[in-house]
């Protein structure tokens, strides 16, 4: 359920009822999403500075990551980074995925991290992600494009040394998936 006086927002929440204060009625209907045509750049790290603060974990963001920007009508709307899976070659972890909360909601974030773990497929790499939000974590359970390789109810233990400033998620329920494409 939603309420807004944003008429402009209906054809985007496609929702099945919509009541009308200001006309009176009360009506029926599905509408159909409107296409998502996203673009998407490979980005320097600054880019990151307008994302960082909704990030839901950290702001932080490894000097090592590669970035990609998305725009929708030429605004950013999504920020994803990436990282080389420590002690597997050719394999590439998604660190970071952000949807500004104006764009949130409509598939946004999904449509950008898929994208990018395709480039990552075309390059010859693996593309992994290993989430806590539920939204991220149904979406790829839901998809064919993502096979769950592990599910920690209590997240990474801590092993050895910690490599520089890396965290683990250990005390926080993370899933892991692997991109497989179509």
């Amino acid at each position: 359920m939603a309420i807004t006086c944003h008429y402009d927002v209906v054809e985007w929440l496609a929702p099945d009822w919509v009541l009308d204060m200001a006309g009176g009625t009360c009506s029926w209907r599905r509408l159909r999403r409107p296409r998502l045509d996203i673009e998407i750049y490979r980005c320097g790290r600054e880019a990151w500075g307008m994302f960082a603060r909704h990030h839901y974990l950290t702001a932080g963001l490894n000097p090592a990551a590669r970035c990609y920007l998305a725009t929708w009508n030429e605004r950013p709307a999504a920020f994803c980074a990436t990282l080389p899976l420590i002690g597997r070659r050719r394999h590439r972890r998604i660190s970071r995925i952000v949807t500004l909360p104006n764009y949130q909601g409509v598939g946004i974030g999904t449509h950008v991290m898929e994208a990018v773990a395709e480039i990552h497929r075309e390059e010859g790499c693996r593309a992994s992600v290993t989430a806590s939000h539920p939204a991220l974590v149904e979406h790829c359970r839901r998809s064919p494009r993502w096979r769950c390789t592990s599910v920690k109810k209590t997240g990474g233990r801590a092993v050895g040394k910690r490599i520089g400033r890396y965290r683990t998620s250990r005390g926080r329920a993370v899933v892991s998936f692997e991109y497989v494409g179509e």
